[in-house]
């Protein structure tokens, strides 16, 4: 039996299309737990964050070339800003960012760096803070007031406009030692969720799911047409340019 650990949210509804054909358990949760989940050893696989992987580097490899990628805008990770960023930073004013992604976290810290050359200030409390950062349905289930807000930042198309790369928010990895038969049965699994969510009929299916959550239904299809499952060199050049930002900027905030 593989245990399997995967992102809950609409950005990773792709691998959700086709359970698997062989003994295994799909456990879904927030982008930050499964970094726990596979930490325990109690998992195989996962869907993990980008920023979690230098913490796990000698316990994991990658699970052939699946993930989360965007390349430009997400718009499944935004920031909603009562005034402009850079005001908000100059000012030192609190920002609110979903403790379910530290990936989104990190990004965010990136960015305002590379762009303002300021950390931003983080509060706990979303209603003590001046903007508000989103993942997954929490972006697009924002309230009527938010919406109204003057700045509203996607992180894909910033991240894009800063480095000319896409963004890739997480990876399939699976522990070192995994048998060659277990390994093959996972990516057989990946490969077909991947071919499904590329064709019209996946696109579809994905789209109708979460129709609630957006605006319509055309914009839910080409959400899912934005959002890439399968990765390309560039996008792993992308995350190791990440990475090494990370490095740069956070050195002291590398662990999950």
């Amino acid at each position: 039996m593989i245990r399997i650990a995967s992102i809950d949210n609409i950005s990773a509804q792709a691998f959700r299309l086709h359970a698997p054909d062989f003994p295994a358990v799909v456990d879904l949760m927030s982008p930050a737990k499964t970094f726990r989940a596979i930490e325990s050893g109690h998992y195989e696989a996962a869907l993990l964050p980008t920023a979690c992987l230098p913490s796990l580097r000698g316990k994991i490899e990658t699970l052939g070339a699946f993930g989360i990628a965007c390349t430009g805008p997400v718009s499944s990770v935004r920031l909603y800003c009562k005034k402009p960023l850079s005001q908000i930073l100059s000012t030192r004013a609190p920002l609110f960012v979903s403790a379910k992604s530290k990936t989104s976290l990190r990004l965010l810290s990136v960015l305002c760096q590379m762009e303002y050359g300021q950390f931003p200030t983080l509060t706990p409390d979303p209603s003590q803070a001046l903007g508000r950062l989103y993942i997954g349905e929490d972006a697009y289930t924002v309230s009527a007031e938010e919406r109204a807000w003057p700045e509203v930042i996607d992180m894909g198309a910033w991240w894009h406009a800063k480095t000319g790369l896409p963004f890739v928010f997480a990876t399939w990895v699976a522990r070192i030692g995994l048998s060659p038969h277990d390994r093959n049965n996972l990516l057989g699994w990946l490969r077909t969720n991947t071919i499904q969510a590329e064709s019209q009929t996946g696109r579809r299916a994905l789209g109708s799911r979460h129709l609630s959550a957006m605006t319509s239904r055309a914009f839910a299809q080409s959400y899912y047409k934005r959002i890439r499952t399968r990765l390309t060199p560039i996008d792993f050049l992308a995350m190791r340019r990440f990475l090494a930002l990370t490095q740069e900027y956070l050195p002291c905030s590398l662990s999950a």
